[in-house]
């Protein structure tokens, strides 16, 4: 996966993230990397946290309408 970059050094941020988010987001990443393995050699390493389950990127309404739910 090759990382994305903003439009200008402008757009670029840091974020500080308190310990338990990065555990929870380096438990996710294995998921995922679990999951793709299953998948197959169809999924598609988008670089996005939350994807589909062929690796694509979710509809930007999608955990959102599941929340609603």
């Amino acid at each position: 996966m090759e990382p994305y970059t903003p439009k200008t050094d402008h757009g670029t941020r840091v974020i500080a993230l308190d310990h338990t988010t990065v555990a929870a987001l380096a438990a996710h990443r294995d998921r995922q990397r679990a999951e793709a393995a299953a998948y197959g050699p169809g999924y598609r390493a988008s670089g996005f946290v939350f994807t589909n389950l062929n690796g694509d990127p979710m509809a930007p309404d999608r955990l959102t309408r599941t929340f609603r739910k």
